[in-house]
């Protein structure tokens, strides 16, 4: 399934019907139908982050909150499409070390 299928999917379940037609959607708040963020994924994580309230609950979410099993959403919730896999060279692989490193000692510092 891809984000956009994902979308569909919980949409027709919101409303309760057998076909998507998302001009029929009452809901002012839902950041599944935000034009203003473009990305289907980005769409799909502001969701799960008012739908959880906190991004600790987007983490500790199960899926499981519909009635009908496990929400359409759940796999794409971080904004990150699961299905793609990134393949990085060892150059790029030393340099995101580099940089997790220096953000390490950057958060140490602070604290």
């Amino acid at each position: 399934m891809t984000p956009a299928g994902a979308i569909r999917k919980e949409c027709k379940y919101c409303m309760n019907q057998d076909s998507f037609n998302p001009a029929n959607c009452e809901s002012k708040k839902c950041k599944l139908r935000d034009k203003s963020i473009i990305s289907h994924l980005r769409r799909i994580k502001a969701h799960c982050l008012y739908c959880a309230y906190s991004y600790e609950n987007v983490k500790a979410c199960d899926g499981l909150l519909l009635p009908s099993g496990k929400c359409h959403l759940h796999a794409y919730r971080f904004g990150i499409n699961p299905q793609v896999k990134r393949f990085l060279t060892e150059e790029q692989k030393s340099v995101l070390r580099e940089r997790l490193a220096r953000a390490r000692l950057n958060l140490q510092k602070k604290v």
